[in-house]
């Protein structure tokens, strides 16, 4: 920077310029005063990593950072999503109580959330289809969501929190898995030909015909055996059981190591 000093507006603009995005990372303290209160580590991680993004979300929001700076791409990182379609109701429903407190919002502050932010999946919150559903609905998932594994942490996600969800579509699951991703970070990968891939799978299949599938079955079983390890260590999160003791987390841990060496 030329300037020893800019205003919160100058670098704003400066990084819309760029046409990258800005993410805001979610992390919580024990120090910060509105989370001494919270007693248990279980309840600091639960409300921890969304209160922060809570906080910044409707600060970005409500002093019209969307409106002001209409190409800067904004990413919400490590808060799950099911903080987002709370926010997007209240904030909607305080702000037509009182909208002049809000002068840059020409829009709801929903379709604002909806239409210039992006949100990561990890830790995404499974239990409830029907709300997991309906939250992917309300941020426009097919373009605003970002696969985040937050590896090698307990609660890191695999791709097949995606992968299998019925009520995407095989499109919308590569956009999260990667396409949104390299569209707003101004990447260009390259377009998957499904021609050349079916032919490629053909010639596999010829070649198993010609020598045996006894030269396959190593790989067949490692496949077998990872998918057996990963069935294994699906940790039920509505089962407090499963997390509460320092053994199960240990094993999870050691038994995901051994899933990466498959």
């Amino acid at each position: 920077l030329e300037r020893e000093s800019l205003d919160g507006a100058e670098v704003y603009r400066m990084i819309e310029e760029t046409g990258m995005p800005l993410s805001f990372h979610a992390g919580y303290h024990w120090d910060d005063p509105s989370l001494k209160t919270v007693n248990r580590f279980l309840g600091m991680h639960a409300l921890g990593f969304a209160w922060p993004n809570i906080v910044h979300c409707t600060n970005w929001v409500l002093n019209g950072m969307p409106a002001r700076f209409p190409k800067l791409k904004v990413i919400w990182i490590e808060s799950g999503l099911a903080w987002v379609p709370f926010l997007m109701q209240r904030l909607d429903d305080q702000f037509l109580m009182r909208p002049s407190e809000a002068p840059h919002l020409k829009r709801l502050p929903s379709e604002y959330m909806r239409d210039h932010c992006w949100y990561t999946t990890q830790p995404m919150e499974t239990t409830n289809r029907k709300a997991l559903e309906c939250t992917l609905d309300m941020i426009k998932a097919d373009t605003q969501l970002l696969y985040a594994s937050d590896w090698p942490h307990f609660d890191f996600d695999l791709p097949s929190e995606i992968t299998d969800l019925p009520f995407l579509s095989e499109q919308s699951k590569r956009n999260i898995l990667g396409l949104n991703a390299a569209r707003i970070f101004n990447l260009d990968p390259p377009p998957v030909k499904q021609r050349e891939r079916q032919q490629s799978l053909e010639r596999v299949a010829g070649d198993a015909d010609l020598v045996g599938l006894e030269r396959f079955r190593p790989a067949v079983r490692a496949v077998e055996r990872r998918r057996h390890v990963r069935e294994r260590l699906a940790v039920p999160r509505n089962h407090a059981a499963h997390v509460e003791t320092r053994d199960h987390v240990e094993r999870v841990a050691r038994g995901r190591q051994r899933v990466d060496h498959f």
